[in-house]
């Protein structure tokens, strides 16, 4: 480990050389040449790849990266402190949330309900993805520079989640083809691709102060 500025509280100290920017637990299980970890959004023009893993076309949606052999892992952007007492304790809660209460959540329809949870664990990690995606090295989401970073990066270190209706993040789940993904309501938004799940960023609000509401695509 060197020294260096972390990229979440700002000061000078000995920089991890991994730190996972999702939860390995929410795609490891995935079959390989299928989607780890990847980004999907509306935009022309831009795709490094246009297409989902295995070929299939993602109609009116652009994919535009994926890491379908490479763990989403960025190197010396966080210190120990805030990869650990922040983003881990966020992380292992999203885990316990997603890998291990979903399956069970009541069934409204084509939602899944998970009630009671912690607002502000749950709503840091979403926002917590979304930036630290944005700074995944060689530039790999290029898209999400358009999201309010710095707003993001300074209420990440307050832990200040917002209101519910306030930069929302929707939650989808997909157990079947990754065509399934060109459903999604992406209008000028974008999606990041953590195995089965999709983080949608803008409306509407998938996380509410006392329950989450899961789409199945």
């Amino acid at each position: 480990m060197d020294y260096g500025i972390c990229q979440l509280c700002g000061e000078d100290r000995l920089l991890l050389r991994a730190s996972h920017l999702v939860p390995s637990s929410l795609y490891r299980h995935m079959k390989p040449g299928t989607a780890q970890f990847g980004l999907i959004t509306t935009a022309t023009g831009v795709s490094r790849k246009g297409q989902s893993p295995g070929g299939q076309s993602l109609s009116g949606h652009t994919w535009m990266d994926t890491c379908s052999t490479v763990e989403p892992v960025a190197t010396d952007l966080f210190c120990g402190r805030c990869d650990n007492d922040r983003f881990g304790a966020w992380d292992f809660y999203a885990h316990h949330i997603l890998a291990e209460r979903l399956s069970g959540a009541r069934l409204d329809g084509a939602r899944r309900l998970i009630e009671p949870i912690h607002y502000g664990r749950l709503k840091l990690f979403l926002w917590s993805v979304f930036w630290r995606a944005a700074l995944a090295p060689d530039e790999r989401f290029p898209a999400l520079a358009k999201l309010p970073l710095a707003e993001l990066r300074s209420r990440l270190r307050t832990a200040d989640p917002a209101e519910p209706d306030y930069l929302p993040v929707s939650i989808f789940v997909n157990d079947g083809p990754a065509a399934a993904w060109s459903t999604l309501p992406l209008t000028d938004n974008v999606a990041l691709i953590a195995g089965r799940y999709a983080f949608v960023w803008g409306g509407p609000a998938s996380l509410h102060r006392d329950r989450l509401e899961v789409t199945i695509v």
